[in-house]
């Protein structure tokens, strides 16, 4: 195996102008019976098939000693002082193989970040992979969340994915074939080797060098995009880390393309909460929640549907915009209000439904608590930044990451699409994916290994009603490595800082840190709010806050059929 090598975060190979581009906790436990590049391929590094071929020792050393990493504060790299982003930060570089499956392979230099916990009792370190893929997680360092972990003694360590922070990846027209084209002149063949399975080698030798002088747990946290990095490293160090946490789980070998079919039976479980419901099924008078949706988008498609008069299902940009409410916490509660409305073909209901729809959402996001968000890889233009935002995410990370990764090597995502067309939900993520499918499609993935029951502890984490990462992806996965899964019923994507109710993000905390500190899920979860978070009737008071908002009437119900 080749080598790697710890040495100071270097300026030059870090040249810095990046062209950016919930009512209830349930814990499943699943019970079973048991600078420069190189132009050229690597072909000892690939299989029959032309892909990597990621079996190999979880030892890559060669005998010698390895050398702790070098950390620095002095973090003023190409123009840029990422010393900004919190007073206390530290940097490090580490020179590894661009190939870790090709002794011949050239090196290359990553990068980590950290800052240290000040806490009385010092309980180890834990490192935060960032979602994306193209998150650099220098975000991490701006959120509250940092504080939630240095608190409880951890140190923060994030590692910058290769290919955003170093080696970094740049074209001048992010998503397009004239950004493939430079790329390729760059790094040529060697462009497939900024995958999972390569940051995954990365961040074992980054956590090997880092326990050479550390001492405490290691625990490793993933969100999102950075779920799928902790599973391929658990693949490769299967006994490294103490324990691991998967916050809004895309899956190895990940079903992508099922994406909107899932999100598809997301909307439909919750219309058929509503008609469970007593109250909430009596107003909207459907037989299921599947009968409900399809009478939605039929009464839209007749194009005399009161306001909609003419407009048609597709072309309403209502499959979208019922997408982002099903998708929003405590918002998604109106799911069922908004679609009666709309399939009543009443014009002013219909007029006060598509008026609503981003009142909810605006509304949703002033309420936002600044303590329950993540920097998962979504910045707002009107956020000030403590470095350029360029350097936070990676477009062009993102394509060559969902290529090598993430996109199957086979099967239509076209045909895909044309079988959701119909659906009552849609959030946009599938289009992105689409236009990836078409410009990089052809790069093969890496190969791993199939999943596998865990060495360490797992946590897996998920809310019920994630658009992004559907819950069946993560039960799948704690299925897959027989670990614990929770489930928030009305969190967001990345379930510690999707937006849930601030008791129920506080309380998916506690559950967190317990685990990270002793590798158990508490029993006590007592510190969930008692009544229904997702509240068809509209009754909460929070509820009925959005309500008096978006509808000027605590009681909207009341407006469709005199409820």
């Amino acid at each position: 195996m080749p080598t790697s090598r710890s040495v100071p975060l270097r300026a030059p190979a870090l040249a810095l102008a990046l062209a950016s581009c919930g009512g209830t906790t349930d814990v499943e436990h699943v019970d079973t019976d048991a600078g420069t590049s190189s132009t050229g391929g690597s072909d000892e590094s690939e299989t029959t098939s032309g892909h990597t071929d990621p079996v190999g020792d979880d030892d890559d050393s060669t005998g010698e000693s390895p050398e702790a990493l070098v950390w620095q504060s002095d973090c003023t790299l190409g123009g840029t002082d990422f010393g900004a982003l919190h007073p206390d930060l530290e940097c490090t570089g580490l020179e590894v193989p661009l190939d870790w499956f090709d002794p011949r392979s050239q090196s290359v230099q990553v990068a980590a970040f950290r800052v240290r916990s000040s806490a009385t009792t010092h309980v180890g370190q834990i490192w935060l992979l960032d979602g994306g893929p193209g998150g650099s997680g220098l975000g991490f360092f701006e959120s509250p969340i940092l504080h939630v972990f240095l608190d409880a003694g951890f140190d923060v360590v994030a590692p910058a994915h290769r290919g955003i922070i170093s080696p970094r990846l740049r074209c001048s027209l992010p998503g397009t074939s004239a950004c493939r084209t430079q790329l390729e002149e760059e790094w040529g063949d060697d462009l497939r080797h900024f995958s999972t399975l390569q940051a995954a080698a990365d961040l074992g030798e980054l956590i090997e060098r880092a326990q050479i002088e550390e001492t405490g747990r290691t625990v490793v946290y993933g969100v999102s995009y950075g779920t799928l990095w902790g599973q391929y490293y658990l693949a490769r160090h299967p006994n490294q880390a103490d324990a691991v946490i998967l916050d809004g789980v895309l899956p190895m070998n990940a079903p992508v393309l099922e994406q909107k079919v899932k999100q598809q039976e997301l909307a439909l479980d919750l219309l058929q909460r509503c008609i469970d419901d007593a109250s909430c099924g009596d107003a909207v008078g459907f037989a299921s929640g599947a009968a409900f949706a399809t009478a939605v988008v039929e009464a839209v498609d007749s194009t005399t549907c009161g306001s909609l008069e003419g407009v048609g299902w597709l072309s309403s940009g209502l499959r979208q915009q019922l997408g982002v409410l099903l998708n929003t916490p405590r918002a998604r509660s109106f799911l069922p209000l908004v679609a009666a409305m709309i399939q009543s073909c009443d014009p002013g209901l219909t007029a006060q439904a598509t008026t609503a729809l981003p009142k909810l959402q605006q509304y949703s996001a002033s309420l936002e608590a600044p303590s329950s968000r993540l920097p998962l890889t979504t910045w707002s233009s009107s956020t000030t930044y403590s470095i350029g935002i360029e350097h936070y995410f990676s477009p062009e990370l993102y394509s060559v990451v969902t290529s090598t990764s993430v996109l199957p090597d086979d099967g239509d995502p076209h045909a895909v699409r044309e079988q959701a067309r119909p659906h009552l939900v849609a959030i946009g993520m599938g289009e992105a994916f689409l236009q990836n499918y078409d410009l990089w499609g052809d790069i093969p993935n890496a190969e791993v290994p199939l999943q596998h029951p865990a060495e360490i502890p797992v946590l897996v984490l998920s809310a019920a009603y994630d658009l992004q990462t559907p819950v069946a992806w993560a039960r799948n996965v704690a299925e897959g490595l027989e670990q614990p899964l929770l489930v928030i019923d009305d969190a967001g994507h990345g379930v510690l800082g999707g937006g849930a109710d601030e008791t129920v993000t506080h309380c998916a905390r506690e559950v967190v840190l317990s685990f990270a500190v002793d590798g158990h899920v508490p029993g006590d979860r007592s510190c969930v709010s008692d009544g229904p978070l997702v509240d068809v009737n509209l009754g909460t008071p929070v509820l009925q806050a959005y309500a008096e908002h978006a509808f000027e009437t605590a009681d909207p119900w009341s407006l469709l059929f005199g409820r």
